[in-house]
């Protein structure tokens, strides 16, 4: 009988903080539940290098997660000023 191999956890980070998921692909929108904001307030930002893949109005798109991956949350409201 086949059995799957036990997945390892992959460690990632969101606005500097440190983020473990037990699954290889969630959506942008779960990643952000995983780190504690509201998808309805901000969105998820991708740091690759000098690259930023935005995924504002994307929520539901699935990443493939690799340990060491770089997010950042940005706002959906309106920016206040002073």
């Amino acid at each position: 009988m086949a059995s799957e191999a036990a997945i390892k956890p992959i460690e990632f980070t969101v606005d500097g903080e440190p983020v473990t998921a037990s699954h290889h692909k969630l959506t942008a929108d779960q990643i952000l539940h995983l780190a504690g904001d509201d998808p309805a307030q901000r969105y998820l930002v991708l740091i690759e290098g000098r690259d930023q893949t935005s995924y504002k109005d994307r929520g539901g798109e699935e990443i493939h997660l690799r340990n060491g991956m770089t997010f950042v949350t940005a706002s959906l409201g309106p920016t206040p000023t002073s």
